[in-house]
């Protein structure tokens, strides 16, 4: 398949966490105000999408009720509709719900396999869905890493989701495929770089791909004090990815600092960027 203007330039995607305890900025943004501040910023600063989430999936974070994720990230949603595109990040079919009722269109799912009304929700509101690879047997229960070809791991996962899509009527066509970075895919660091380098690879799936390493563990940096220094290796990383797609499908990059990410294009020739 050859490149398209449109596959030839990112997806980016603005990182929002409306939580007290995600590893990055968590309690950063948990005053809706102060979310919804930043949220127009990332918007301002490049991003076509911001991705909105209530509850933290990092190693060693806590499970909270759904009425609770939806009350914090609820008056943050509804106010950013206005500015742009807006992702949730859930687990949960109740919380998809309700976002998908207040006109979300797109829902971020790292445990798709967890609550699978969530592929009947967005095929009834003819939304995308996100469906992220992970080793995590249940929402923060992390597995020891399988064994094989890191391809081929994904590729199994691949296969499950898109039946689960098909079994519950939503097309392939709404769906976007990430392979998970960092600890959802491993706890070995150099699998997440490996992955980077063959992301072309999984150009065969035939679908939109997602890519999130933004401050993951496996960027960290000898001697930093805070997780935003990973942010220059963050958007190399994306680039990277990017790289190794050849524009063979449309990619969203999934980062805390967007203008960082923007000037890495920028600075090879990239100077525009799709919106939604």
């Amino acid at each position: 398949m050859a490149p398209n203007k449109q596959n030839s330039t990112p997806i980016l995607v603005g990182i929002l966490n409306v939580t007290p305890d995600s590893f990055s900025d968590g309690g950063s943004f948990i005053e809706p105000s102060l979310a919804i501040e930043h949220g127009k910023q990332l918007f301002a600063d490049g991003a076509a999408i911001v991705d909105i989430g209530g509850v933290s999936t990092r190693p060693g974070s806590s499970e909270i009720t759904a009425d609770e994720e939806w009350r914090r990230i609820a008056p943050v949603v509804q106010e950013l509709l206005q500015f742009g595109t807006v992702s949730v990040d859930t687990y949960r079919a109740h919380v998809a719900k309700k976002a998908l009722q207040l006109g979300v269109n797109m829902i971020n799912n790292v445990f798709p396999l967890f609550e699978k009304e969530i592929f009947s929700l967005v095929a009834e509101n003819d939304a995308r869905l996100v469906v992220m690879h992970s080793r995590c047997s249940a929402p923060h229960v992390f597995s020891p890493s399988p064994g094989g070809d890191i391809i081929e791991r994904i590729k199994v996962f691949y296969e499950k989701v898109t039946g689960e899509a098909k079994s519950h009527g939503l097309p392939l066509r709404n769906l976007i495929f990430d392979p998970g970075m960092g600890g959802f895919l491993s706890e070995y660091p150099n699998d997440s770089w490996e992955l980077i380098h063959r992301f072309g690879e999984l150009a065969s799936f035939g679908i939109p791909l997602y890519f999130g390493s933004s401050r993951k563990g496996f960027l960290k940096c000898e001697r930093e004090r805070e997780s935003c220094e990973r942010d220059a290796l963050s958007a190399f990383s994306g680039y990277l990815a990017f790289q190794s797609l050849g524009g063979l499908q449309p990619l969203y990059l999934r980062v805390h600092n967007i203008l960082m990410q923007k000037r890495f294009f920028e600075i090879t020739g990239h100077s525009s960027f799709v919106r939604t």
